[in-house]
């Protein structure tokens, strides 16, 4: 089913290098605050492009809002939304646990989000990012490079329908 495949494919919380892999495409996913947005990539080779295999930069943009949803709304209506399509949800709930998440720390999450833009960035040959070939000159002495990316300099898109047969 698509909900397998979904969860055979969420691969960050395994420490994978994306958040996502699967055969031909691999997604990495940022969540900003900040408009126009600004992603932090933990790890230079995150966005390193790769010939042969597409690479997309998912950048979802929120805001605090007071009537907007908390980690565990989001977390509980996916849970919903698994039961409502008979599916079992025990690779779900490995995955959430694989990143920390507990049940019993629920009252902690008390910061509301609403989900205000979500862009697609493919990342290609001459996409303008830092280059994971500076790795070879960066002295060994060096390491955890991170970065802030604006990404109102990179070719985007907000997607549609078809976008999200993937």
């Amino acid at each position: 089913s698509s909900y397998e495949k979904i969860i055979g494919s969420w691969t960050g919380p395994l420490d994978m290098l994306h958040d996502f892999e699967s055969g031909p495409i691999d997604i990495e996913v940022k969540t900003t605050l900040r408009d126009p947005p600004i992603a932090r990539i933990s790890d230079i080779e995150q966005l390193d492009y790769s010939e042969g295999k597409e690479l997309l930069l998912a950048v979802v943009q929120l805001s605090k809002e007071k009537n907007g949803h908390t980690l565990s709304d989001f977390i509980n209506a996916t849970r919903k939304y698994i039961n409502e399509q008979n599916q079992r949800n025990e690779g779900f709930e490995d995955l959430i646990k694989a990143v920390g998440y507990l049940d019993k720390h629920e009252l902690y999450y008390t910061s509301r989000y609403k989900i205000n833009n979500i862009l697609f960035c493919p990342i290609e040959q001459d996409t303008p990012i830092l280059d994971s070939e500076l790795l070879g000159v960066i002295p060994s002495t060096v390491s955890d490079i991170a970065y802030s990316l604006h990404i109102s300099g990179l070719k985007r898109k907000t997607p549609d329908d078809n976008d999200w047969n993937l």
